[in-house]
């Protein structure tokens, strides 16, 4: 059997954490996978060196090993036998023929998007339905990926630096892992309304791994970073109702810093000082909903 490489590739508006958790996760993986054959799943730990065995509704698929799992840069297996009726097969005319294929996904992101790349070596038999597969489960991946997925209400950590924020982030990073992301003052869209001063200051950053999200910026305000006031609870809303009836309850007997309005970015934004002096950001962003 002779076996050739399907090469594909696809652009998706997305940061590369999300686009990875489509690619490992596995309420998502059963989404885009089922585009190969109906029911398709993988039974793995994920780690390297580990066994990935992919089956489908008939029990047949293929046997892997993991040989790269690098979070948001690399995930690649490598073929080692076939799966039939529930038994795994490495003896076969075929299973041989097929050991020591590959697929490989690599992933590069710039600004919030993600060029992901495909290589998967297949039997000559296969080649072109497969290759038909792979073309409607990047796109299925790519769906997944820009807003098919629900976004909870959920309550985050937002940090306030007075002028490390950079530097805290990223030694936070080395900590944690993940994708972190900044933007400084000079880089957004009301640069041209602040002083020069504070052009080099990070107006935004967010350091995203799994489910795990940490923000932060530098003191934009005149205040001093004292203790009490370096801290607010980040309350992403699920609608807009959700964001405004938060905001009424959570104000009561407290003070409004910033009303919830549209802000430059897309999204709903308030902020507010509740009656114990705590501060919340409240934040619906329309176009993941």
């Amino acid at each position: 059997m002779k076996v050739k490489t399907i090469k594909k590739s696809i652009d998706i508006n997305a940061p590369k954490q999300q686009v990875w958790n489509i690619l490992v996760e596995d309420e998502y993986t059963r989404d885009w996978y089922s585009e190969f054959s109906p029911g398709s799943h993988v039974e793995t730990d994920w780690k390297e060196g580990g066994k990935a065995v992919f089956s489908d509704h008939t029990n047949c698929g293929m046997v892997a090993k993991i040989i790269a799992n690098k979070p948001l840069e690399e995930l690649a297996f490598e073929y080692t036998g076939f799966l039939k009726d529930g038994v795994e097969d490495y003896e076969s005319e075929g299973a041989k023929a097929m050991k020591g294929g590959k697929e490989i996904y690599i992933l590069k992101g710039e600004n919030g998007t993600t060029h992901l790349d495909i290589a998967s070596d297949m039997g000559d038999e296969w080649f072109d339905s497969m290759s038909v597969a792979w073309d409607k489960a990047l796109q299925k991946v790519k769906q997944l990926a820009e807003g098919k997925k629900t976004y909870p209400t959920q309550i985050n950590a937002y940090l306030t630096f007075n002028g490390n924020c950079k530097e805290a982030m990223s030694f936070y990073k080395e900590c944690l892992g993940g994708e972190l992301t900044i933007q400084t003052v000079g880089e957004s869209p009301i640069a041209g309304q602040c002083p020069e001063a504070i052009q080099g200051q990070v107006m935004h950053a967010s350091l995203m791994n799994n489910n795990l999200l940490l923000m932060a910026s530098d003191m934009m305000s005149s205040a001093k970073c004292v203790h009490g006031n370096t801290i607010a609870l980040s309350l992403n809303c699920s609608s807009e109702n959700e964001i405004h009836s938060f905001f009424k309850n959570l104000v009561e007997g407290g003070t409004i810093i910033e009303d919830v309005k549209l802000q430059f970015w897309g999204a709903l934004f308030g902020v507010l000082k509740d009656k114990y002096g705590f501060t919340w950001m409240l934040h619906f962003d329309k176009s993941k909903h």
